[in-house]
């Protein structure tokens, strides 16, 4: 069960971050099926995760098989012997991973109240409006940001431009998340003050 093993490695690597740096709280921010599966994470709330940044996750698995297909029916340079498992970008998924992961569906996710959560959308191709209102209809508040370069982002390797303004916008969204939560606690709203220390957090 490769998906399940994914979804392990990045429990042990939060508990890990946790007892090496003593910070209590941590943020998961993915790319792609990086995305989807921090939003797996979250959402099993085995691991306490404070902040969610999901940067154009897979909504739906059985279209990230259907891309992955394409992309290595596209790819001259792959092997015709693969029988059944799908090469493409350099990896490789099993018939088996690759049915796990067919059955991935965010509209299903339910995420603490408390877990403060960032969804991030192409400029080109918009695609999460739906599943935005869907958590909403649940009774979960999203933030909500659509940027461009992505597609720039994963040109050939000499081309690649990478979006210093999009990772410079997920630094200011963290760092007002952490602010105003740690403000908040305690406190009346006359009495709010931004903290300048947010050390308590790891990425």
């Amino acid at each position: 069960n490769r998906l399940e093993t994914w979804k392990q490695n990045i429990k042990a690597m939060i508990t890990h971050t946790k007892a090496i740096s003593g910070c209590s709280k941590i943020c998961l921010i993915g790319l792609r099926m990086g995305a989807t599966l921090a939003g797996l994470i979250a959402n099993e709330n085995e691991v306490s995760v404070s902040n969610l940044v999901l940067w154009n996750p897979c909504i739906y698995g059985k279209h990230y098989i259907r891309e992955m297909k394409a992309l290595a029916l596209a790819d001259d340079t792959i092997s015709n012997d693969m029988g059944q498992k799908i090469e493409s970008a350099g990896f490789i998924l099993s018939p088996e991973t690759a049915e796990q992961i067919k059955n991935i569906d965010l509209h299903s996710l339910r995420f603490p109240q408390e877990m403060s959560v960032l969804m991030i959308d192409r400029d080109d191709r918009p695609q999460y409006i739906t599943l935005l209102k869907k958590w909403k209809h649940d009774g979960f508040h999203t933030d909500y940001l659509v940027q461009s370069g992505y597609l720039e982002m994963f040109a050939e390797p000499h081309d690649t431009i990478v979006p210093v303004h999009t990772l410079r916008a997920i630094s200011e969204w963290l760092t007002k998340t952490v602010q105003k939560k740690t403000s908040s606690i305690g406190m009346g709203a006359e009495n709010l003050i931004p903290p300048q220390n947010t050390s308590d957090h790891a990425v």
